[in-house]
């Protein structure tokens, strides 16, 4: 199972299937973390536009990555959108945090504070970068299938 080095992954899967246990160690270990990931708000804060775009982001980015797999003519879509998705995952959440933990300390050193973090615009800020986030790594893992489509069609 990798984690952060996708040429090796793209590497093994054009030389052919994952066997089923690798395959199944992918969906779970992405299953363990959406489940965190989707943990509703508490009740006392108003749903926002965030609980429709995400979905919908995510619909649209597993049809984009099935048509850059080959649609119905692909091959192992399951087995390659799992696994990229996963690495994909992984690099992106990491240069994520990075940048933020960047931002976050080079804010609390120019200003001496955060309290900017109380603002009410900050919220909306961040739900439009986090949505955004989400089509990135989508159009990140149809790219990927794409190039595995073309190095190895069958």
């Amino acid at each position: 199972m990798k984690f952060v080095n996708i040429k090796r992954l793209k590497a093994e899967l054009q030389q052919g299937e994952l066997p089923a246990s690798e395959t199944a160690k992918y969906l779970a270990a992405q299953a363990a973390v959406m489940s965190l990931i989707f943990i509703p708000s508490p009740a006392n804060e108003p749903v926002d536009w965030a609980f429709i775009a995400n979905p919908l982001v995510s619909v649209i980015g597993v049809f984009y990555c099935y048509q850059r797999n080959g649609a119905a003519l692909g091959v192992r879509f399951a087995e390659r959108y799992l696994a990229v998705g996963w690495v994909v995952g992984w690099r992106v959440g990491l240069v994520a945090v990075a940048i933020a933990a960047l931002g976050l300390g080079v804010t609390l050193v120019a200003t001496g504070s955060l309290e900017w973090l109380g603002d009410p615009r900050i919220g909306p800020a961040i739900t439009v970068g986090a949505v955004g986030l989400v089509a990135f790594v989508y159009w990140r893992i149809g790219r990927h299938l794409g190039d595995l489509r073309a190095a190895n069609p069958a």
